[in-house]
C-alpha cells in the first residue's frame, strides 16, 4: 500500500481556513505556528518525548498520558523555535489521557473537534507526528481498516479506528484528523506484523477516540 507523506509545507490543505489565514497573514512568528506540536522536558531539550495538540474553545494541549512525563512540560509549535512552558490541567491515565494549558499568555488558534462516530472503516484519514530521524512534522495519510473498541491497561473501554502507515516513538499524542481538518481520535500505540505469505512487516496504528476531550473541553471552558 503506498502512503503519501506531506512535510509542515502542506499541513495548510488540510488544516481549516483560519488556521491557513493565520499562517499566510501572520505578523509574528509565533502566530504563524499551526496549532501542532512537540513535548520538551525543558526548553533546551532537542528530543521530542511526544506529539501533541492545542483543540476546542478552552485552546488546551493534549497529549497522551505516557508522554506526560511531569506535570510542567514545554510545548514548541511547528514551525517555531519558540518554546513555551505548559502545566497539567487534568491527567486520566486510565483513558491514557492528559491536557495542559499554557502558563500565561494565550493561545493564537486551535483545531476544531470532529465527530468520531461518522468515522467508518474505508475513510481517509491524515495524521501528523514528529519524526526525529529527519527532525520535520510529516502528515500522512491511509485509510481506516478497522473500528472497535478495547480495554486498555487503565481498566477503561476506549472506542478506537486502526489504519496501516508510518509511526514511530514520538508520535504518540498526535492528532488523527478527518476530511475537513477536524480532530477525532489520537494517535497512541503501533505495532509490525509480517505478512502470512511473506513480504516486508505491515505497521499498523491505533489511535483512540477524542469524544472525551469533546466533554472535557467543554466543562474546561465553563470553568474559566
Amino acid at each position: 500500500m503506498t502512503y503519501e507523506v506531506y512535510v509542515k509545507r502542506t499541513l495548510k490543505k488540510w488544516l481549516p481556513l483560519t488556521t491557513f489565514l493565520v499562517i499566510i497573514l501572520g505578523n509574528y512568528a509565533f502566530t504563524q505556528s499551526l496549532p501542532i506540536g512537540r513535548i520538551l522536558l525543558t526548553p533546551e531539550d532537542t528530543t521530542s518525548i511526544g506529539t501533541a495538540f492545542v483543540a476546542g474553545n478552552s485552546k488546551s494541549i493534549y497529549t497522551c498520558s505516557h508522554v506526560a512525563l511531569k506535570d510542567t512540560l514545554w510545548f514548541q509549535y511547528i514551525g517555531s523555535a519558540y518554546n513555551f512552558r505548559i502545566a497539567l490541567k487534568y491527567n486520566l491515565p486510565r483513558y491514557d489521557i492528559s491536557f495542559f494549558q499554557r502558563t500565561g499568555g494565550s493561545q493564537p488558534n486551535a483545531l476544531e473537534f470532529g465527530d468520531f462516530q461518522r468515522i467508518y472503516p474505508g475513510d481517509t484519514i491524515q495524521y501528523i507526528g514528529y519524526d526525529s530521524r529527519v527532525r520535520e512534522y510529516v502528515l500522512w495519510k491511509a485509510p481506516v481498516s478497522a473500528k472497535g473498541s478495547a480495554i486498555i491497561e487503565g481498566g477503561s473501554r476506549v472506542e478506537f479506528i486502526e489504519f496501516q502507515g508510518e509511526a514511530i516513538p514520538g508520535y504518540s499524542g498526535g492528532p488523527v484528523l478527518d476530511a475537513s481538518g477536524k480532530v477525532v481520535a489520537i494517535l497512541r500505540e503501533a505495532w509490525s506484523k509480517t505478512p502470512i505469505k511473506g513480504g516486508p512487516p505491515i505497521r499498523t496504528n491505533r489511535a483512540f477516540s477524542t469524544e472525551l476531550l469533546r466533554v472535557l473541553d467543554s466543562e474546561v471552558k465553563l470553568s474559566h
